[in-house]
């Protein structure tokens, strides 16, 4: 039998590599790996079976209807009003013997679009976690099976949970993991459904739990509908109904399909020197025959708020050449009209210093785990592996234009049209963390909901990038004594990188005692303006000072060491390095 990972959830796909928390952001030790047991199964599953015959039809009768949820909203965030009913809300009625409702609230799309390194999976598997509360009630029964029957306790980061506990969540009673089981409802709590995460998917176990569910919410829509998506030049196969559904979808893939012929269509009626106007009557198959139907289900059911949240739609897709302010206009208007009348769309960006997010974003790329896990890290780059860029390159070969048109994208929609709000948040805001500011925004709220309130919610501290790995360091003297043909045919990368470490570990000598590449001022100079430019984007009303006030790190040294790194052909003709090579190659 399959053991049981978590990532705030009780269920990993068999096939997928073994996780652990979102906060910590490490990957599972051997210690976390499944453990299979010997003890025997017969009398467990006759107690299992006591059990079910027992506490199964109450069960039954109390649960049964969550497959099929409909949310209850607090009169403050929406109205649920009795009325005519819709054809496929009477079906449904009909079919559970329900009264019939019709939702009068305005549609509310939340596109949560980025950046990177802002804590949007945070955000993201926090919301995931809530939504599982409403959709997979019946998860509880399978974990408590897979533990039971498989005679282990399951692990999350370093806590252990035994069976006892298992049984306690089940009941709803605390144990001392809060992020275990979901006790807080995304559609109860915050009056939302997802649509669309990048981080926190769902895996194929539960697919077919989705379009199981759905299929039951929605019985006039058939199967082969959502399976058999015809293919045309604006649909994807990363958007489908089947994967929206699932929650496997990747929108950026239909936005750039849609920015791009929007882009297209805008340049031919410049040719033809016809006015150019907002058409509303374009939406991409990617689109209309996925997302479109399924937010529009889930409304007339009574959901009012919708929330889409990818980390690389800012850049990738409303930062592209094509993403001009007039396409993004007609997009955003076509957008709203898809959702319906009086519907509203929130744009929410999340903002980090630039240089901070750059230096996040680099250690994500190149940190030391990857040299083991990332195969063009693991070969040398004569054999097609890749060699790691210097900071000072990567950060110079950003496109920073990407990100001042996407931002003047945001600003230009949301200026021109009273429905649609750019939200921009602070990642670095001394009075509260970013996931909860993103949960304001939701709930248009600045306080948390008391069911979020007791800190578990949150993410905590700011998170400053101010170390960097050393194991880069160790691969420029690797890589750069590979390429000068000291090292032996047989060396591997790892190999080679490993005992660099290892020798001046036992010398006794860091990175400072070998020879250092530092940025010129004239990088520096660009990287603080480049900074404050970004920021006075982001928040055009803040006053300058502050913005001053947090570019003052760059005038401690020890900060711009961080910028520093190992010179690896110069680090070649070092004593020590030499002395290294000749022991290496006997």
């Amino acid at each position: 039998m399959q053991g049981v990972c978590l990532r705030f959830h009780p269920y990993s796909n068999p096939e997928a590599s073994w996780c652990t928390s979102v906060t910590t952001r490490r990957s599972c030790s051997s210690e976390d790996m499944p453990r299979s047991s010997t003890k025997p199964h017969v009398l467990k599953i006759l107690l299992l079976s006591i059990l079910g015959v027992a506490i199964g039809p109450i069960y039954f009768l109390a649960v049964w209807d969550t497959t099929s949820i409909t949310p209850s909203f607090s009169t403050a965030t929406s109205n649920h009003v009795e009325g005519p009913p819709s054809s496929l809300e009477a079906a449904t009625s009909r079919r559970r013997g329900e009264a019939a409702t019709t939702n009068s609230s305005p549609l509310r799309l939340i596109l949560h679009v980025g950046l990177p390194k802002t804590a949007t999976s945070a955000i993201q598997c926090r919301l995931s976690d809530m939504e599982r509360h409403d959709v997979y009630v019946i998860e509880k029964w399978y974990l408590l099976l897979f533990a039971w029957m498989d005679g282990r306790s399951v692990s999350h980061s370093t806590t252990r949970l035994s069976f006892t506990c298992l049984f306690g969540e089940f009941l709803e009673f605390h144990c001392r993991r809060p992020h275990f089981l979901p006790l807080s409802s995304l559609s109860k709590v915050l009056s939302a459904k997802i649509v669309e995460i990048e981080s926190c998917r769902t895996e194929q176990f539960l697919h077919k739990v989705r379009i199981q569910q759905y299929l039951e919410n929605f019985p006039l829509v058939p199967l082969h509908e959502i399976r058999n998506q015809s293919l045309s030049t604006s649909s994807s196969k990363y958007t489908t109904y089947e994967r929206v559904i699932k929650g496997s979808s990747v929108l950026q893939h239909c936005l750039d399909i849609w920015i791009t012929q929007l882009y297209q269509q805008q340049q031919q009626q410049q040719q033809q020197k016809q006015k150019q106007h907002n058409d509303s009557g374009f939406i991409p198959d990617c689109r209309g025959n996925s997302y479109q139907k399924y937010i529009h289900n889930y409304h007339q059911k009574g959901y009012s708020t919708f929330i889409i949240s990818n980390e690389n739609l800012a850049l990738p897709s409303f930062g592209k050449q094509e993403s001009t302010p007039q396409t993004c206009d007609t997009l955003f208007h076509n957008m709203l009209h898809s959702l319906g009348k009086d519907s509203e769309i929130d744009i929410v960006l999340s903002q980090r210093l630039h240089f901070d997010r750059m230096i996040s974003m680099f250690g994500q790329e190149y940190d030391g785990e990857k040299f083991y896990t990332r195969p063009r890290l693991t070969r040398w780059p004569d054999k097609g592996g890749d060699a790691v860029p210097f900071l000072e390159d990567y950060i110079r070969d950003f496109p920073l234009e990407r990100l001042a048109r996407s931002m003047n994208c945001f600003r230009y929609v949301s200026s021109t049209n009273p429905r649609i709000r750019w939200r921009v948040l602070d990642f670095h805001n001394k009075k509260t963390d970013i996931v909860t500011s993103f949960v304001n925004v939701i709930t248009r709220n600045d306080t948390l909901p008391p069911e979020l309130a007791n800190g578990h919610w949150t993410l905590g501290t700011e998170n400053m990038a101010m170390e960097r790995d050393g194991k880069i360091h160790y691969d420029r003297i690797a890589v750069a004594a590979k390429k000068a043909g000291l090292l032996p045919k047989s060396a591997t990368r790892n190999e080679v990188r490993n005992a660099v470490s290892k020798y001046l570990e036992e010398k006794g000598l860091t990175m400072s005692d070998l020879k250092m590449k530092c940025p010129s001022e004239t990088f520096y100079d660009d990287l603080i303006k480049a900074t404050a430019m970004i920021h006075q984007m982001s928040f055009p009303k803040e006053p300058a000072n502050i913005i001053r006030q947090k570019l003052r790190m760059f005038d401690v040294p020890h900060f711009r060491d961080l910028f520093c790194e190992v010179d690896g052909n110069a680090t070649l003709h070092d004593e020590v390095m030499q002395s290294f090579l000749a022991q290496y190659k006997t």
